[in-house]
């Protein structure tokens, strides 16, 4: 015969509580950071959180790019990807150095999945000078390739941050797009106001403003973003020569160490192509389909290196009902490396559009034409 019997307090039966929610009802999951790694507002004998009172006044997000010295690998001179797992693991432990712990109240991995492992109500070691009223977003890999920024990670961290600034009643202000004031900047990067280089230039901060400003909900009004780069194709055009991301101007290291982000200095692709402006062969060729309504722009990364052309010109074409729309721009290619420069904008109606993106051998000037990446960006 089988009774039933009151359950008894867990307590009782010698289990361990369950672990606390996360505070964001967007992560995921809890894990607990090793107790040395974060400080509780008036937690005596704490030069950082003694004298803060509880609840603790946040106002600001801070964006982090975990980094490891993880060592190369055949076939992969820069490294090998650094799993969350070994991040979580990492922060599970007392610091190695006890004057120097580091934590953060959250970890955004590649596949959008939040681990929290610092509550709010308590101070994350993360950017030395402004943890006391910040959150620390970590996000898992390495910031010397843009690969790791996936659309996953962007969204699922852009969700996090918007219910962060909801739940604290803060404006999203992103430093740099919303603006130029670091003091009134509520969004930033650890380099903005630290002495660490992350999240590095392969951070997409347009693309990430946009999804701050997004709903979330509203599929029409989702932003939107490829990025396409001369090394996803394996043979160059003909009179194109491939280098490698450590081949450009200052780079004396065979790799980037996965301890250090890329700089502006340096290709977005594994890969970039350059040609001699004026010499023989053919142009390189972007294409592109959008099926989406919306103002849209395209633009252009490339790295910095010796010799540059200082008058590369670039053709866009676009493809709609309602007619072409035409961008014709030259680029100064020894200077606005490291970052994207815009070519044109335009709409693309309900029928959706195709779009080509030349870059040209041609120039009034001599020097080295350079072919890296191109971004198509939703902007509205």
């Amino acid at each position: 015969m089988y009774i039933n019997q009151p359950q008894l307090p867990t307590s009782n039966l010698g289990l361990a509580p369950a672990p606390p929610a996360p505070d964001s009802a967007v992560a995921n999951t809890f894990i607990a950071a090793n107790v040395a790694r974060s400080c509780a507002p008036g937690q005596a004998g704490s030069a950082t959180c003694a004298t803060l009172v509880a609840p603790r006044a946040i106002g600001r997000v801070v964006i982090h790019t975990a980094t490891s010295s993880s060592p190369a690998v055949p076939g992969n001179a820069c490294g090998n990807p650094v799993p969350l797992a070994r991040i979580i693991a990492a922060v599970q432990n007392p610091p190695s150095d006890p004057t120097k712990p580091s934590s953060a109240h959250y970890y955004v991995d590649r596949d959008g999945t939040i681990t929290q492992m610092v509550s709010e109500a308590n101070v994350a070691f993360h950017v030395v000078g402004h943890n006391q009223n910040t959150i620390g977003i970590e996000h898992a890999d390495v910031c010397n390739r843009p690969d790791p920024y996936t659309t996953e990670l962007y969204e699922s961290s852009a969700a996090l941050v918007r219910d962060v600034a909801r739940r604290h009643a803060f404006p999203l202000r992103v430093f740099g797009i919303d603006t130029n004031d670091v003091n009134a900047a509520t969004v930033v990067g650890h380099s903005t106001i630290g002495h660490h280089g992350d999240p590095g230039p392969y951070w997409d901060w347009e693309y990430y403003a946009a999804l701050l400003r997004w709903d979330g909900v509203t599929p029409a009004a989702r932003p939107l973003r490829f990025v396409s780069m001369a090394s996803q194709t394996a043979t160059p055009p003909a009179g194109w020569q491939v280098r490698t991301r450590t081949q450009v101007q200052g780079e004396a290291r065979a790799c980037l160490p996965n301890s250090h982000c890329a700089g502006n200095n340096h290709s977005y692709g594994d890969n970039y192509w350059i040609a001699t402006a004026n010499s023989a062969g053919t142009d390189v060729v972007f294409s592109y389909n959008l099926n989406r309504v919306g103002m849209y722009k395209v633009s252009l990364w490339w790295p910095k290196v010796a010799g540059a052309c200082r008058a590369t010109m670039v053709s866009g074409d676009v493809q709609k009902a309602g007619g072409p729309a035409m961008g014709n721009r030259g680029f100064d290619q020894s200077r606005d490396n490291g970052k994207w420069n815009d070519v044109h904008q335009f709409t693309v109606p309900a029928t959706g559009a195709q779009g080509t993106l030349r870059i040209k051998r041609a120039s009034s000037q001599a020097g080295q034409v350079l072919v890296d990446a191109m971004r198509v960006l939703k902007i509205a």
